[in-house]
């Protein structure tokens, strides 16, 4: 039955135009996140080449456009079905993982090619796993959330801070621009990794796990897929369960906001208290002293208990790009 599972998965992925690569070439490093509960991370190295010179240049040539190929001996990450969870699962559990899966690689296709969202390379087959693992490129400097715990944070500039969570806005952005709409559901710092460049460090979106792909039948939502992570929810998302199952853009607005006070505090925005209590009673974070009042009166209106008032992620962007550029 398994082997059938995995055949199915494979077919529905090369069906979303996402190619396969070559475990055979993988080099394991060392893993990165190995005790989650639904998914597992390990870095180590891959090369197409191996995969067969001439093959492989036929399959280039037959790549979609907008996807970029891997260069020989690259770091990659791959994210793989935590496969003792997925192996002990019953039918209908693994029916779920399944549907959880397939949304999420196929999420994930659709946001490939823009610089402020992690590329997905492909997947590669494991022997004796059920689930195919996405492989997607390692990034050194870690989640943001990490990142601004560390040593190299501390002397980093409003400028530079608010710089990432524009890039963050960006992918947001782009993602709402989408036909149909992606709302990514689980906007937060550790569902962002960080990139070193010249001129300081970006930021890319990760984890389509929670995405929903808005008014579309095209990937089912499950309740069990509800993120833990209640400090960065919107209101909606906790007084009306069913907004989460059918969310607008508006929701990441204010997660989007929220992680901008995670990344001035490198604190949860909630900062200790019950978020879930705080929202029942109409209670938006407290404003940290380190953000300024231009800032702060922008965070205001992405945290609006009513959605529609909240800015558009276009206007985030613009908005954060004027902080910057005073801080």
């Amino acid at each position: 039955m398994s082997s059938e599972l995995t055949a199915s998965i494979v077919h529905s992925l090369l069906s979303r135009n996402i190619p396969e690569l070559n475990y055979s070439t993988f080099i394991r490093e060392v893993a990165i996140f190995p005790n989650g509960v639904r998914a597992v991370l390990t870095k180590g190295t891959l090369s197409v080449d191996d995969l067969g010179r001439s093959e492989k240049v036929h399959e280039r040539k037959a790549m979609p456009p907008d996807y970029q190929t891997i260069d020989d001996d690259e770091k990659v990450v791959l994210k793989t079905i935590n496969p003792d969870f997925a192996r002990k699962a019953d039918p209908e559990r693994q029916r779920k993982l399944l549907q959880y899966f397939e949304r999420e690689a196929g999420i994930w296709r659709l946001t490939s090619g823009h610089p402020n969202i992690l590329k997905l390379y492909g997947f590669v087959r494991i022997t004796g796993q059920i689930f195919p693992s996405l492989v997607s490129p390692y990034l050194g400097d870690g989640d943001l959330r990490l990142f601004v715990e560390g040593s190299d944070y501390v002397s980093l500039p409003a400028r530079q801070r608010l710089k990432l969570m524009c890039d963050i806005a960006r992918g947001i952005s782009f993602l709402h621009n989408l036909s149909p709409i992606i709302v990514h559901r689980d906007i937060r710092a550790s569902n962002a990794l960080v990139r070193r460049e010249a001129e300081g460090f970006s930021a890319v979106l990760i984890d389509f796990g929670s995405a929903k792909l808005s008014d579309s039948n095209l990937f089912s939502i499950l309740r069990s897929t509800y993120s833990s992570s209640k400090a960065w929810s919107p209101p909606e998302y906790i007084l009306d369960p069913e907004q989460y199952t059918n969310p607008a853009t508006h929701g990441d607005i204010w997660s989007l906001a929220c992680t901008c006070i995670e990344v001035f505090t490198t604190k949860d925005p909630y900062r200790g208290c019950d978020a879930e209590d705080a929202l029942k009673n109409g209670q938006i974070p407290d404003r940290p002293s380190v953000i300024k009042d231009a800032t702060w009166d922008f965070l205001q209106s992405c945290l609006s208990f009513l959605p529609t008032e909240r800015p558009d992620a276009g206007t985030a962007v613009s908005k954060l790009e004027d902080l910057a550029a005073i801080a």
